[in-house]
């Protein structure tokens, strides 16, 4: 069977390995390096919408709603790191695996109600 050697190698093996998952899953950090050279990863830093995203958003709720544009307002913007991009793609499955991808969370004003987009 096993030698009184190889048992404990076993169980630090597993102990190491467990450990490693057990850390993994579910960790987010809000961290993204600054990149001069990248315009959106410096507007992402600084919580800085870029404009097109912002009139995609913009288009979209006024579509939704009914409301005019001029009638919208985007109130709040938060920049963060979704955790999996398989999770906005509905239907499949998807892994546990962390593989950040940096965004936005926006806040539009509708009327009297408050509509969160993850972009």
């Amino acid at each position: 069977m096993y030698s009184n050697r190889s048992v404990p190698q076993i169980f630090v093996f597993l102990l190491i390995i467990t450990s490693l998952l057990a850390c993994d899953l579910g960790v987010t950090e809000n961290t993204t390096s600054a990149n001069a050279k990248n315009p959106q990863q410096s507007q992402l830093n600084q919580n800085t919408l870029p404009q097109s995203i912002s009139q995609k958003l913009l288009r979209d709720a006024a579509r939704v709603s009914g409301v005019k544009i001029s009638d919208l307002q985007i109130t709040q913007v938060t920049s963060t790191n979704f955790s999996n991009p398989c999770n906005f793609q509905f239907g499949e499955v998807c892994t546990r695996e962390y593989n950040p991808i940096p965004g936005w969370i926006v806040i539009v004003q509708v009327k009297e109600q408050s509509w969160t987009y993850h972009v």
